[in-house]
């Protein structure tokens, strides 16, 4: 019952943050240059190389994380790839590598938007969390730098979905300011 009402809670802040990555998207002022000032998130995924134009981060407070970032402007019809890194900590987030089942709470969401020529859209969710009952997840977060204005990092992994294949984010890297929320 425990780990039914644990995996219950995972999907939801799965959703959650699913919902708030493609929000960042769907700002009509942005003009791509990430949400919060200059910086990057990008990754290979499945081999393709992946440059996010909306990006930021934000703090709840000292022990919580997110990186989030999209490709595209759903509000203008565009496809979109949207990608959030969630570490939530029993500790101070710090320099550090962040791995999924080492961490108390991390939570890695991937989708994507593709728009069809009769105006419907098809969306693809993955995910890699700490005790997911999927097999196959994996995921590392590694935190080179870190201050009150800004977090610099890698990552790389392996996000899951049922019934669908498997998806390899490697080679990613991101340098974003951090909102305090």
């Amino acid at each position: 019952m425990k780990n039914s009402r644990l995996i219950s809670g995972f999907i939801l802040l799965s959703a959650l943050l699913t919902l708030s990555t493609l929000s960042i998207g769907c700002k009509k002022d942005d003009n791509g240059d990430g949400a919060n000032g200059s910086g990057y998130l990008r990754a290979k995924i499945d081999g393709k190389t992946v440059e996010f134009k909306f990006f930021s981060s934000s703090q709840n407070n000292e022990r919580s994380l997110a990186v989030k970032g999209n490709t595209g402007d759903i509000n203008r019809g565009e496809d979109n790839t949207h990608l959030q890194l969630s570490i939530l900590d029993n500790e101070t987030i710090k320099v550090d590598t962040y791995e999924l089942e080492s961490t108390p709470t991390m939570v890695i969401t991937y989708g994507t938007v593709t728009h069809k020529s009769d105006g419907t859209s098809v969306q693809a969710n993955y995910s890699a969390t700490t005790g997911s009952s999927l097999s196959g997840d994996a995921f590392e977060v590694k935190i080179k730098s870190i201050s009150k204005a800004r977090v610099e990092g890698s990552f790389a992994g392996i996000v899951v979905a049922t019934g669908k294949k498997n998806i390899v984010i490697s080679e990613g890297e991101f340098a974003v300011d951090i909102t305090n929320k």
